[in-house]
């Protein structure tokens, strides 16, 4: 009950002692959040201003009637803000109107304390179950927009693991043939300046060997393993793969 006493509830009827016994009702069961008027031209800025959970609206008053006002309220489109019109019109044209405007339900003066007030919960009832499926559904999209970006991302390195994949293999052919050769020259020559380029050549090549490695290894993409490392290793690697990043950057490892 306690949601319920919390609600707001705005009244509007031009007749201030139906004001008076509309208040007297709502505050003897527990409504304390309660605004009135009795001009109708009124209702809209009390309604912007408030935001009241639910309305009891007179249908026949001066200046612009129950229906005149339910036009004017700025209801969205799935919001559900119910509407109680309670009027001495007693016709059937009079409460088709009422309903057709977008009243919710609709009750003829005199009315009985008790039905007033079942009719009053059970709108502010419906009123705060919309607003926590409102607030489910938010919920839900958050989710599922959440999980999308963690597909695509899931995705985008799935492609990103199959083009390193290719490209790795596809440089292994051509380093083994600059190892080779530079191996190959090493052991051919005896001139000192040569044979230090042919060393140069070669560790370069073996680098880039070990980045490729290291870019099969992200391709592969296989799960978490424990076992034993060599840190320097590790070390060596991850500036080997960070080195562009580092020389860039000025940072000298």
């Amino acid at each position: 009950m306690g949601q319920l006493t919390d609600a707001r509830i705005l009244i509007a009827d031009d007749e201030p002692a139906n004001v008076r016994l509309l208040e007297r009702l709502l505050n003897q069961a527990g409504y304390r959040n309660v605004r009135a008027t009795t001009d109708s031209r009124q209702v809209r800025t009390l309604y912007e201003d408030f935001r009241p959970d639910l309305i009891l609206l007179d249908l026949m008053m001066p200046h612009l009637d129950g229906v005149a006002v339910m036009a004017q309220l700025p209801i969205t489109a799935g919001e559900y803000v119910p509407i109680l019109v309670l009027t001495a019109d007693v016709t059937a044209q009079g409460k088709e109107r009422a309903l057709t405007a977008g009243a919710k339900d609709f009750l003829t003066k005199p009315f009985d304390r008790t039905e007033v007030l079942l009719r009053i919960k059970n709108l502010l009832d419906t009123r705060f179950l919309y607003r926590e499926l409102e607030r489910q559904n938010r919920s839900l999209e958050q989710i599922v927009a959440e999980r999308t970006e963690r597909l695509l991302q899931s995705e985008k390195v799935a492609t990103m693991g199959a083009l390193l994949a290719g490209v790795a293999h596809e440089l292994n052919n051509p380093l083994a043939v600059v190892t080779g050769q530079a191996q190959l020259l090493s052991g051919t020559v005896s001139d000192p300046v040569v044979v230090r380029r042919a060393e140069k050549i070669d560790n370069a090549a073996r680098r880039c060997v070990r980045i490729v490695r290291n870019f099969l290894a992200l391709a592969r993409r296989r799960a978490p393993e424990r076992g034993e490392v060599q840190l320097n290793d590790v070390a060596q690697e991850a500036a080997e793969l960070l080195a562009y990043e580092l020389r860039t950057g000025n940072v000298e490892v």
